[in-house]
């Protein structure tokens, strides 16, 4: 039957055929053993569940970095506008 294989798989845009695959794997964070369906790619690291846990602390992870580095520039613009004034005052 030539066109049973063709059923299982999907064309790219060169026209390259991509067929889905089943992997399974272990969850690097809770150790539960998981079934995925998946074109060509690297296999997960981390089941749905905690994919979504990591995704959240790592943007907060990231909100707080941000806000780290506003703060230092904050701290920097006042440092200087305080040396600026110590300097050379401001005459009227």
């Amino acid at each position: 039957m030539p066109g049973a294989r063709d059923a299982a798989a999907t064309k790219d845009a060169a026209g390259r055929r991509l067929r889905l695959h089943t992997t399974a794997y272990m969850c690097e964070r809770c150790g539960a053993r998981q079934e995925y369906h998946h074109y060509v790619g690297r296999t997960p690291r981390y089941c749905p569940d905690c994919r979504a846990e990591r995704d959240a602390e790592r943007a907060e992870a990231d909100r707080a970095a941000a806000r780290e580095r506003s703060r230092r520039r904050r701290m920097l613009i006042k440092e200087d506008q305080v040396e600026r004034e110590a300097v050379a005052p401001p005459t009227f």
